[in-house]
């Protein structure tokens, strides 16, 4: 599946879809991307711009979770430092602690 197809998927989930809330196609893309990340030939061109219009999402719409996670999965947790905003740093801030505490301990918290 290419970028362009994958991101097609995004806009035919349930902001479009009659009776499925919008959070919940942005949750099912958000574990899928990681999938298609390492199948892509050029993941940095073709799903990065989805991947950014995901986790802004996710985190204006309480799933900061979900955008950790999938940029952890792509090892582009970093990109978090430029879409994290002053409203929700605390609660990114706290699941990244408790992420990292968890993989420490070796067991999810």
């Amino acid at each position: 599946m290419s970028g362009q197809e994958f991101e097609g998927r995004s806009r035919r989930c349930p902001q479009f879809e009659a009776g499925c809330p919008p959070f919940l196609s942005h949750r099912r893309l958000c574990s899928e991307v990681p999938e298609q990340w390492v199948t892509e030939s050029s993941p940095e061109t073709s799903l990065l711009p989805l991947v950014r219009k995901l986790a802004v999402f996710c985190l204006e719409h309480s799933a900061e979770s979900e955008a950790c996670d999938m940029l952890m999965e792509i090892e582009k947790i970093d990109m978090m430092l430029e879409l994290v905003s002053e409203d929700v740093h605390e609660r990114v801030c706290l699941y990244l602690v408790r992420s990292v505490e968890g993989m420490w301990c070796g067991v999810w918290l």
